[in-house]
């Protein structure tokens, strides 16, 4: 390269899709477009003494516009809020210091099964979209999205007496145990 010119890559892109915009003030920004929306409420118990994070109770409410096959849609939010799930709470990509990457086997990459997933009571709100032939919108994104951040939230108001505050991904209990440990709330039993 001449030296005037600096090595390097760089691309800048944007997509629009204006049929997914509201049609005017007066439309429902729900049934304005072709995405999914949804809601995730959940509740955890955090022991102290173990960092182990327990999930009491999980509700989730999805728009997914007109609903053909109720299981189906359950299912597909179910299954993507697992998938959150298992990132807020077990997997996780580890590298040492040197940048050598650790978890590259189930023996060191912690992987939930069907035993650890939660109960999750999936509800629906029906606002049909007038962009797609029968209303649909997506659905499988609405569980994945929105499970990490469900969840560390329930274990940051959960730990909030004990002035944690929770800034990163995955809680694995060891992690959840180390910041109560470094607090003492452990030892107290905050």
């Amino acid at each position: 390269m001449p030296d005037s010119v600096e090595p390097g890559l760089q691309t800048t892109q944007s997509f629009s899709m204006p049929e997914s915009t509201p049609i005017d003030a007066d439309d429902k920004m729900n049934s304005s477009g072709v995405y999914g929306y949804g809601i995730q409420l959940v509740a955890v118990e955090v022991d102290a003494a173990t960092g182990e994070v327990d999930i009491l109770d999980y509700v989730a409410v999805s728009d997914c516009g007109t609903v053909i096959n109720p299981q189906i849609v359950d299912g597909q939010v179910i299954g993507g809020i697992f998938h959150g799930f298992a990132g807020a709470l077990y997997e996780e990509l580890e590298y040492d210091d040197d940048g050598t990457f650790l978890s590259d086997s189930y023996l060191n990459y912690a992987v939930p099964t069907a035993k650890e997933a939660p109960d999750v009571t999936s509800e629906h709100i029906e606002t049909p979209s007038p962009k797609t032939p029968l209303g649909s919108k997506g659905t499988g994104e609405v569980g994945t999205e929105g499970a990490p951040a469900a969840i560390a939230n329930a274990v940051n108001d959960a730990l909030e007496p004990a002035g944690i505050e929770i800034t990163s991904l995955p809680l694995r209990s060891r992690q959840v145990w180390s910041l109560l440990d470094e607090t003492g709330a452990e030892q107290t039993g905050d």
